[in-house]
């Protein structure tokens, strides 16, 4: 096998993230305001907007960070799903959280940003690659849902909002994080019924 050869098969994972990447950046161009949740819009029939906030940004700081930690996600655990698989997981958490806002966060004017379908692409990641990679799933299990319990119990940090130039949703973090362990533990029972039937 040749160097280039090796290189190739040591980084294609990464391909179907890189692209999504790239269309997130691409969007920011499109307008957030057209793609933004905006609780007022939905009745107008711009369902779209329960997607397509999750995939632009309050600024190009904003994306680069969530990027960053998409790939470190992917790099952790290794990720080789396929793009109908990614595409699946983060459509499904785009809604959870979505509903999650329509349900629980009638007062919330608008939102965007992919941290909470992130934070929930850690929990599910982490709980289905739990026994191939204990000690990072465990990890990232434990740090994730600290981190949220801070944000549930103390909420946004003035830190965060002031090098975002916008508050935090941070229930966002938490529905993700609960739409990651759901999807998770649904995809971990599965594979055990499997197993099981299959012995």
């Amino acid at each position: 096998m040749t160097y280039f050869n090796k290189i190739k098969n040591q980084y294609r994972h990464y391909w179907f993230p890189v692209v999504l990447i790239v269309f997130f950046a691409l969007l920011q161009w499109v307008g957030k305001d057209s793609l933004r949740y905006q609780n007022d819009l939905l009745s107008s029939h711009q369902w779209w907007r329960v997607l397509s906030a999750h995939w632009v940004h309050l600024n190009w700081l904003h994306w680069l960070l969530n990027s960053a930690g998409f790939l470190l996600l992917v790099a952790l655990l290794e990720l080789k799903w396929s793009a109908r698989y990614w595409l699946l997981i983060i459509s499904l958490q785009s809604l959870s959280i979505s509903l999650g806002f329509l349900l629980f966060n009638p007062n919330l004017i608008w939102y965007v940003g992919f941290s909470g379908v992130l934070y929930g692409l850690y929990i599910f990641a982490a709980i289905t690659r739990f026994k191939k990679d204990r000690f990072i799933a465990s990890a990232i299990l434990l740090l994730v849902l600290v981190k949220v319990v801070i944000e549930q119990w103390f909420g946004d940090s003035a830190s965060s909002a002031a090098l975002l130039g916008a508050p935090v949703v941070v229930d966002a973090h938490a529905y993700g994080v609960l739409c990651g362990g759901l999807m998770g533990t649904f995809i971990q029972f599965k594979k055990m019924k499997n197993y099981e039937k299959n012995k």
